[in-house]
């Protein structure tokens, strides 16, 4: 009996340790907030979030054993049996569901209104986010994409099916088609690495990092999801370029409705303004997780970075118009112009068959009708433009 009541306690301390570790793992490359203190390489976060269920099975089986052998053979201490069991639920529920919940993904049922209705959620002068085809608009703010991350619906944009995906840390709102390589991608936030949003695929099970648009898999040279231009500008300047326009509006969770659903929405939404302000307002990204950094430019200024091929340059709106609004560059093998409109206060970057000496808004050029770059980033932090783009150039003339 003696050698049988050993085997239990080494049973039931063993368990303990095993429902620790795996949901540990979990915690530590797949929550969000443990960014806040914890680095772990992207490969690692990756061997995790492809080891998730399996981790997380492991933990259940290990805490079943542990409160079996504890309740049955009375093994153990009961405060550190609970609590070990405890710390566990609360590292899977922060890896394993947090973000899914958290960031609920609105990428087939979101709510677009009226540019009149939207006047009563959105002042005048706040920045939106824009994509355009054939005329038809839709604006995005960030305090209303906070949360979903992934927006769109079923109708899309004038027919085309398009989705708004957005990370706050990153300051960048990019639109994309959602499929690679002709199959359709279904999203699903999945966290943050090195403070840019990155999603995954319900179909393939893949992440996608924002900024590249590829699954994680296909390697640099993989397929991408087709980009659509983004652009910025002022409220009540989308509203006088595009008054038919759409605009999206987040569907909140109501007290009556489900008041536990509410809190939770409440509890986060104020733990993002808090991050998201801190994030705009200093130097030191909120996640300390870069990996390569410059001084060329304010680390949090906001740029319209783009590429053509293999050829990467950036733009501060400022500089633009320190230029007197209009710059004809060639980037890779294309030649590019890039405005900056006064009267919509919008900068847009183009492609064009030769040097322009007079461009609007809309693209209407001495040269003809233009075509919006499809690969600018509208507004993104340089700190995060430049370290997923460290071959960048900046301003070029």
């Amino acid at each position: 009996m003696e050698k049988l009541d050993l085997l239990i306690h080494i049973a039931h301390w063993a368990a303990l340790g095993l429902c620790l570790w795996p949901s540990y793992l979990v915690f530590r490359d797949l929550a969000d907030v443990s960014q806040f203190w914890l680095e772990t390489k992207r490969q690692v976060v990756m061997s995790t979030w492809y080891r998730r269920h399996v981790y997380l099975l492991l933990s259940i089986l290990a805490m079943a054993a542990a409160a079996y052998t504890h309740l049955v053979y009375s093994v153990g201490n009961l405060y550190l049996t609970v609590g070990i069991i405890a710390i566990t639920v609360l590292q899977i529920l922060a890896g394993y569901f947090n973000p899914g919940w958290m960031m609920r993904s609105a990428q087939h049922s979101s709510e677009f209104v009226s540019v009149k209705e939207a006047e009563d959620f959105i002042p005048k002068d706040y920045e939106v986010l824009v994509i355009e085809k054939d005329g038809a608009a839709r604006a995005h703010t960030d305090y209303e994409l906070w949360r979903p991350h992934i927006v769109g619906n079923e109708e899309g944009l004038n027919g085309e099916n398009v989705v708004m995906t957005y990370c706050a840390l990153t300051n960048l709102g990019m639109a994309y088609k959602p499929e690679i390589e002709g199959k359709p991608v279904n999203l699903k936030v999945m966290s943050q690495i090195e403070n840019n949003l990155i999603m995954w695929d319900t179909h393939s099970g893949e992440p996608i990092q924002q900024l590249w648009g590829r699954y994680e898999c296909s390697g640099e040279q993989g397929p991408q999801m087709p980009q659509y231009p983004v652009f910025k500008m002022p409220f009540s300047a989308f509203a006088k370029a595009y008054p038919n326009g759409q605009v999206f509006k987040r569907r909140r969770v109501l007290m009556k409705e489900n008041p536990l659903v509410a809190l939770y929405d409440k509890f986060w939404e104020a733990l993002f303004y808090m991050a998201i302000h801190r994030q705009k307002q200093e130097a030191e990204p909120v996640f300390p997780t870069l990996k390569h950094k410059d001084n060329r430019l304010h680390p949090k200024l906001p740029v319209w970075g783009f590429n053509v091929g293999d050829d990467y340059v950036c733009y501060s709106a400022d500089f633009v118009r320190a230029q007197g609004n209009l710059i004809n560059t060639v980037v890779g093998d294309k030649q590019i112009v890039v405005h900056w409109s006064e009267e919509y206060q919008s900068l847009g970057i183009w492609y064009s068959d030769e040097p322009v000496s007079e461009i609007d808004f809309f693209g209407n050029s001495n040269c003809g009708q233009l075509q919006r770059v499809e690969t600018v980033k509208a507004g993104c932090f340089y700190a995060m433009w430049y370290n997923f783009f460290p071959s960048t150039d900046v301003n070029r003339q």
